[in-house]
């Protein structure tokens, strides 16, 4: 049985223990680890546990006792996987597959960057490109958000197999928060300020991105996609989004989900959203503006906390208002111990949610079949976009056993924009190298893979709203149709 709080998932990421480097009291932590494979020309295929085994993540050295929101110290890079070298590791001569990315330079239309060397052949002697990802990566939360920057490792492989990205080997330190804004904050400095970090992708931290945005902006360091509810995407012309975000990415989902549900003749719809976020807060009062344009009528609304064992309070309400639709904003086991209080009520609405929270064990519960997903990027499922084909090839290829999914395919398009951005890069690479790059952006998909992006130097990003829709089918995730809406 998946439901009941003792059947809460939670995902950290896992890897080899290595001795932490002590440091003084005052300099800031990182819970951290890179991950760099350099191949052949038909990639290294690295199972997906070797893969994090070179990516690991620690909320606490050892032997420390430091307590919530102090920083950690830093713990020196996990060795890499079988028969590669360690982390930041190059090899000489010329990297293979060389010749110019396609879609460098105009960085226009559905063109996919694809990394590898530019121009002349490498030296053997290009500084690192180091990265770096803060966030939620355990917990509750960590289920979802952890697939971003682990789809990223992914993307780091491929590169470094290609011989780096223009020529130089890409390191990809993660850092876990646990949630808190000022551990946010010390980590973000650390990364910045000792490990060398010059952009960030994936910043997965809905819960504590508030803590770094006036560090990131007084340091003009690029921050690369997130889960869509962080702070600073529409605020800081440092912050690209690869995806709708705040308001706009709950307006994309209910839009994707809207069209399925009056095409099955749901109009009455229910939203419930937890109590932790005050995005999920938000969201129950701009769905009462929001639904009528969509051709629904919400009809109830309610919230309840992610570690709730029992929602069936909450099924009886919606119930009660006879809610046909009812869209949800929980983690997936959340979703699916909702799913099983309102069985056991008698009560079987069509449930839907956002693209983040859209993992593969939802489509596998009899109780979610049917279930609707306005998904932010395109269905990872969908290989005939040239975009997500090569999203799913690479995981084959590079991180077998690490299954496509709506957060994971987020988390790619994110490194999607980072290695079209990185086409010129200077020796070491800066912070300013990458924001050149994404502000050359002109109504970039990345073959399908995202909304059309185009970024204005030294302006936020502007708002759109792009969606998919995808549902829950026989016990697993299919896109009825691949196009692509924009509002």
């Amino acid at each position: 049985m998946r439901g009941g709080l003792s059947g809460l998932r939670t995902h950290g990421i896992a890897g080899r223990q290595s001795t932490a480097k002590q440091s003084p009291p005052r300099r800031w932590a990182a819970i951290t680890m890179a991950v760099a494979v350099v191949g052949s020309a038909c990639g290294t295929r690295v199972p997906y546990d070797q893969l994090l085994a070179a990516s690991q993540v620690r909320t606490q050295p050892a032997g420390s006792t430091a307590g919530a929101g102090q920083p950690t110290q830093s713990a020196p890079t996990a060795p890499a996987a079988a028969g590669t070298p360690s982390a930041g590791v190059t090899g000489g001569g010329n990297a293979t597959g060389g010749g110019n990315a396609t879609g460098a330079g105009s960085a226009t239309g559905g063109d996919i960057a694809t990394g590898g060397t530019q121009g002349p052949a490498c030296t053997g002697h290009e500084a690192p490109l180091i990265l770096g990802s803060v966030g939620q990566q355990s917990g509750l939360l960590g289920f979802i958000t952890a697939a971003l920057p682990r789809a990223t490792q992914a993307w780091v492989a491929m590169i470094n197999a290609k011989g780096g990205l223009d020529c130089h080997p890409v390191k990809y330190i993660v850092a876990d928060d646990g949630g808190d804004p000022a551990r946010n904050q010390a980590l973000v400095e650390q990364l910045v300020q000792q490990d060398g970090v010059v952009a960030f992708v994936n910043f997965v931290a809905p819960l504590s991105s508030s803590g770094s945005v006036s560090y990131i902006n007084a340091h003009h360091i690029p921050v690369i996609g997130g889960t869509g509810i962080e702070q600073g995407f529409y605020q800081s012309p440092y912050y690209f989004p690869q995806e709708s975000f705040e308001e706009d990415i709950f307006r994309a989902a209910l839009s994707g989900v809207a069209n399925e549900a009056r095409a099955r003749g749901l109009v009455r719809l229910g939203v419930i959203g937890c109590i932790e976020i005050s995005f999920c807060k938000e969201v129950r009062t701009i769905a009462l503006s929001v639904a009528p344009q969509y051709g629904l009528q919400v009809v109830y609304s309610g919230s309840g906390s992610l570690v709730q064992p029992d929602y069936s309070s909450l099924c009886q309400d919606a119930q009660a208002k006879n809610a046909q639709l009812l869209f949800v904003l929980l983690d997936p086991n959340g979703i699916e111990r909702l799913a099983q209080n309102c069985n056991s009520v008698g009560y079987h609405p069509v449930f839907a949610t956002g693209s983040i929270v859209a993992t593969n064990p939802l489509a596998t519960d009899p109780l979610l079949d049917g279930m609707i997903v306005g998904e932010a990027v395109a269905p990872w499922m969908a290989t005939s976009i040239p975009g997500v084909a090569e999203f799913v090839q690479a995981l084959q290829q590079f991180a077998p056993g690490f299954a496509p999914s709506g957060p994971s395919i987020a988390g790619w398009a994110s490194a999607k924009m980072l290695e079209l951005a990185g086409q010129h890069l200077s020796n070491p690479p800066t912070s300013q190298d990458i924001l050149n790059g994404l502000w050359s952006f002109h109504s970039q998909d990345f073959g399908g893979l995202t909304m059309p992006m185009t970024f204005t130097k030294d302006q936020p990003a502007p708002k759109a709203i792009c969606f998919w829709m995808v549902t829950a089918a026989k016990g697993k995730w299919t896109a009825p149709n691949t196009n692509r809406t924009c509002k």
